[in-house]
């Protein structure tokens, strides 16, 4: 029976399906290392015949250079004159040619020098490091254009050099075949390295260019300084290197890449060692996948079964899986159908705390009516008497900052709970007029509203709060002129408010310390701290006021910097004069 069930299960499956995957990778393992020397030596062979190829492009594309630079050279009218001429013809071209010789000398990289020949064979005229034994007529056939390569040498400097030489023939002969002269190019063949840089295909692989005596032209490898000469076909015999090889057509130079078998070992227990590696990870990764399955699908079921029998014992308690999320949402599912039963007792308890709230603004606003049952009429007799004498006596401003004072008194004690945005600018624009005189110029406060918006309601004495806090403790403490901006503009349903000043303005650690203790207000022991600070009215009782108003359809953003300013941002939904008000 228990066989059986194992037979069944889903770790039995898992099991034989890592097995089977086993046997696969030996396999693989097996039919890779037969293979991989002869793909390896293949694809070196590949590699070194692409790369001889390029390098042979590069030395036929410059041997074609050559012969376009020496047939320019050869049949410029100022040369063919020269050859063509005598004794006395040639003297009076000679400084001619050699200004043909110099700007052809510029034409390409490596020319030493450049010598022109008679048709015996006999040096006219020479430029630059040029010697006279530089190029010998070797008596080949008339007609013959190719160019010619000379062997190399090594001068007395140690550079090494060879000679191009280029037949030049007469045009205005019928046959075209008649020898008038030979123009050579004394060449530096140290420019034919650059050829071979970066064309190594292994570590210790070699890359040379011989010339028809298998002397070396260039050389990129490991044996330290260049050799002279190179016994390409001494290492095509030995099996202990694979070698390619490429001839030039009308060089005659030989192109070959020397790759020692015994770096393509390297490579083949490389890719061994990477086989290995590949089977130990895929065990890794079967061994993960097993205990992934167990963790995460096996023993959640076996948890979820075990909850399921248990809750009868123990009600309260929850199941916490962290498994696939089918069977994790599955769990879930069972939570929340057990938190239903709770969600009653949960909502008593947030009902309860609006009432504390409420009962806690409702000691605000009792605490509010006992200061305002002062003898109101006595106040407004009294500061109408100051005015009296004001005017008396000549002083008018005093007389205007009284006047202020009574209508900002008369406006603050109004019963009405909520007020126009005129009423409000307004009313800031009382206070601005009497703190002026405090700070005798020093300070201006601009209004700025959409004149659609000022007949919107909004709650009473909301904005002039926050002027206050932004001239004592934005634009008291500079010495600079300090402006406020209050300004308010339409934005889709609803209105945006601005108050912002150029003071001293916050830290970023003061500012998110005043942004947590507004998140934090509607906490009955934040609520329980401002009721006990006097009036109440500041940031936080207005951020309290919002929230109970409008809930979440108003914003109430603040933004600041150190010696920049703060800016104040209040988001509020239209509601007209004559709408029912919250």
């Amino acid at each position: 029976m228990a066989k059986h069930k194992w037979k069944n299960s889903m770790m039995g499956e898992f099991l034989l399906f890592g097995i089977i995957l086993l046997i696969l990778l030996v396999a693989t393992f097996t039919l890779s290392n037969g293979i991989s020397g002869k793909i390896l030596s293949a694809h070196s062979r590949e590699s070194g015949e692409k790369i001889l190829l390029q390098i042979k492009n590069s030395l036929d594309d410059f041997d074609e250079n050559l012969e376009n630079i020496l047939t320019n050279l050869g049949y410029s009218p100022t040369i063919v004159q020269y050859f063509k001429g005598d004794v006395s013809g040639r003297v009076v071209l000679r400084n001619d040619v050699l200004v043909v010789l110099g700007n052809t000398d510029i034409l390409l990289d490596g020319i030493k020098g450049i010598g022109l020949y008679d048709s015996e064979g006999g040096l006219l005229i020479d430029y630059g490091e040029y010697p006279a034994q530089a190029w010998q007529k070797d008596g080949e056939e008339e007609g013959d254009a190719v160019l010619q390569y000379s062997d190399l040498y090594v001068c007395e400097n140690g550079t090494t050099l060879c000679t191009v030489a280029m037949p030049v023939y007469d045009m205005d002969s019928w046959s075209y075949r008649k020898r008038i002269g030979t123009c050579a190019f004394l060449l530096e063949v140290e420019g034919f390295k650059d050829m071979l840089d970066q064309m190594q295909i292994t570590d210790h692989s070699e890359m040379v260019i011989t010339d028809r005596r298998h002397q070396v032209v260039a050389y990129m490898g490991q044996q330290g300084n260049e050799p002279v000469t190179y016994d390409i076909a001494g290492k095509r015999e030995d099996h202990n290197y694979i070698v390619n090889e490429a001839k030039t057509e009308r060089m005659d130079w030989t192109i070959a890449s020397i790759i020692p078998r015994e770096d393509l070992k390297e490579q083949f227990n490389y890719l061994q060692v990477m086989n290995i590696a590949t089977c130990l990870i895929v065990v890794l990764l079967l061994l993960l996948f097993g205990i992934f399955c167990y963790r995460n699908i096996l023993r959640p079921v076996q948890s979820l079964a075990a909850f399921v029998q248990n809750h009868l014992k123990q009600p309260q308690e929850r199941i916490k899986l962290h498994a696939a999320s089918e069977i994790e949402g599955l769990a879930e599912n069972l939570n929340r159908m057990l938190d239903e039963k709770n969600a009653a007792s949960q909502r008593l308890s947030d009902m309860q705390k609006q009432v504390y709230q409420m009962e806690i603004l409702q000691k605000q606003a009792e605490l509010l009516a006992y200061q305002s049952q002062i003898k109101p009429h006595f106040l407004y007799n009294t500061l109408d008497c100051i005015q009296s004498m004001a005017y008396e006596y000549g002083a008018e401003q005093v007389a205007e900052v009284i006047l202020d004072l009574s209508r900002m008194f008369r406006y603050s004690i109004a019963g009405d709970g909520m007020v126009l945005l005129r009423q409000e600018l307004d009313y800031i624009r009382q206070y601005a007029s009497i703190i002026n005189c405090r700070f005798m110029g020093r300070l201006n406060v601009e209004i700025k509203a959409e004149e659609e918006l000022l007949n919107v309601q909004m709650p009473r004495l909301l904005l002039q709060p926050l002027v206050e806090n932004a001239i004592f403790h934005g634009l008291e403490r500079c010495s600079r002129r300090g402006t406020v901006k209050v300004s308010a503009e339409s934005q889709d349903m609803g209105m945006r408010i601005e108050i912002a000043d150029n003071g001293h303005g916050m830290t970023t650690e003061e500012l998110e310390k005043l942004r947590r203790k507004l998140k934090n207000s509607g906490q009955p022991e934040q609520m329980a701290q401002v009721s006990g600070e006097g009036s109440g009215v500041g940031m936080v009782n207005i951020y309290q006021r919002l929230e109970l108003l409008y809930g979440g359809k108003a914003a109430f953003r603040i933004e600041s910097r150190l010696e920049e300013g703060t800016r104040i941002t209040l988001e509020l939904p239209k509601r007209w004069e004559g709408q029912i008000s919250v």
